[in-house]
């Protein structure tokens, strides 16, 4: 399933506030609950859904990492080199560099890709089994912990229902 030690990409647009977040969380383990596309080129761009959202980067070293596949052959666009996470891939944010936030100048967000030996899943795992009841998933983006592995810290654009 792994793939050796490839960088792999993936440009998306997101807010100011979202952007605001990954600067806020350098240094910390995020965890994405859905599948993650990517690819061994960075020169897709995708469309911008809404005026007000920046182009990041998110540059991932992956070293052997098992939760990640090449679906190249599979893909309606092959050229594209498409790589994919499994949901619930774990990412440390190593760097964010702040740019335009543009086409020609898109923000950079460095993330190494973790395997699942981390003891921090079990963390992330045991919140989803007993929280996820509670949570819209529409509005499930991105879960963190803290450096200390006591807390969790959830997006904050995280719609909950009663």
């Amino acid at each position: 399933m792994h793939n050796n030690n490839k960088k792999l990409y993936r440009k998306m647009y997101i807010s100011a506030e979202e952007f605001e977040i990954y600067i806020n969380l350098v240094n910390q383990v995020i965890c994405y609950p859905s599948f993650t596309s990517t690819s061994l080129g960075d020169n897709y761009i995708p469309k911008k859904d809404t005026p007000n959202k920046q182009l990041v980067k998110l540059i991932i070293e992956q070293n052997n990492c098992k939760s990640v596949v090449s679906i190249s052959k599979l893909s309606e666009y092959p050229n594209e080199k498409e790589y994919l996470f499994l949901p619930f891939s774990f990412f440390k944010i190593l760097k964010v560099v702040r740019n335009l936030g543009n086409e020609n100048n898109p923000h950079k967000i460095y993330l190494l890709a973790l395997n699942s030996e981390n003891s921090i899943e079990e963390m992330i795992l045991e919140f989803i089994l007993n929280e996820t009841d509670n949570l819209d998933p529409e509005g499930l983006d991105m879960l963190c912990l803290t450096n200390d592995g006591n807390s969790i810290i959830i997006n904050p654009n995280l719609k909950y229902h009663n």
